[in-house]
Formats: structure tokens, sequence, C-alpha cells
């Protein structure tokens, strides 16, 4: 298993109740590939963007703010790419970045 460090723009227009089970969701995506959260927080709330982003979905709306999601997290390189598969899916993600850590 390797380390590996993830960010998420969420979209800002979530309640309380939806962002905790979009996070849970993302916990639960990492676990059900047989990867371990290390660590997970808010980076930043309601950021202004630098260019709007389309969200994915049926709505498609346009957003210039999100909410960063931080996490750290160990997973299999073989199972990296279903989990950017189902990252894909989630409407509620407007962008993410996984890099591996070298520690």
């Amino acid at each position: 298993m390797r380390k590996y460090e993830a960010m998420f723009i969420l979209r800002p227009d979530l309640s309380k109740e939806k962002f905790s089970e979009l996070t849970k969701k993302i916990h639960d995506l990492i676990t059900k590939h047989e990867g371990k959260v290390i660590s997970s927080q808010v980076w930043s709330e309601n950021r202004k963007l630098v260019y709007p982003i389309r969200s994915r979905g049926a709505t498609k709306q346009k957003f210039d703010h999100g909410t960063y999601y931080l996490m750290y997290f160990m997973l299999s390189p073989q199972k990296l790419s279903d989990l950017k598969f189902d990252l894909n899916l989630t409407e509620e993600i407007l962008r993410w970045l996984i890099i591996r850590r070298s520690e």
C-alpha cells in the first residue's frame, strides 16, 4: 500500500448534512477499495475559484466558489484507477487531485 494525498473541491451550496454525507461517501469509497484513511479535514470553506467550474450531472451549474477538502490515505496502486472512476461519478465533487506521498 502507498500513501496518497487528495484535494477535493466540493460544491459550496451543500448543507452541513449533505456535506457530512459526501465526506462519509468519500471515506467509504476508499475503504471499499481496501484503502485506509489516515486523516481528513476541511482545508478552506467557500473559497473563490480562479475560474468558474461547471458541475457534472444533469444540472450543469457553474460555481465560482468551492469548499476544499484535504485527505491523506493509503491504497494499493492497483486499486487507484477504480477509486478515480468512482470519484468521477460523484456529482457533488467539482474537481479532485490525488498525488502520491513520498514518505
